[in-house]
């Protein structure tokens, strides 16, 4: 009786064994599954990072250029401004030598 006991205990032991290697395989998988996908991400990531620092540098250098083209526009305002000053002073000078000063 004892050793159909000791046998089955055996029997139990190695069963338990086995199935215990087969769950550390299991989860050494499922881990290795893991750290592939988490590698994965962190590639993914310094990419996406990679790709957003650019952006922002051309973000930043199209900032510039419209900052410049404003101030190219304001010049150009500013020197119409004075064209048209200096063409309403020469007309009127143009008009008083005719002698037909009219109100401008």
């Amino acid at each position: 009786a004892l050793q159909s006991q000791l046998a089955q205990l055996r029997a139990q032991v190695t069963k338990e064994r086995k199935a215990y290697g087969e769950m550390v395989k299991r989860v050494g998988g499922e881990r290795e599954e893991l750290e592939v996908a988490l590698h994965s991400q962190r590639e993914q990531a310094a990419t996406l990072q990679g790709k957003l620092r650019e952006l922002v540098a051309e973000g930043q250098r199209m900032q510039r250029e419209l900052e410049e083209q404003r101030g190219e526009q304001a010049a150009l305002e500013q020197e119409e401004q004075a064209l048209a000053g200096q063409l309403r002073e020469a007309l009127h000078a143009h008009l008083l030598d005719q002698g037909r000063v009219e109100e401008l």
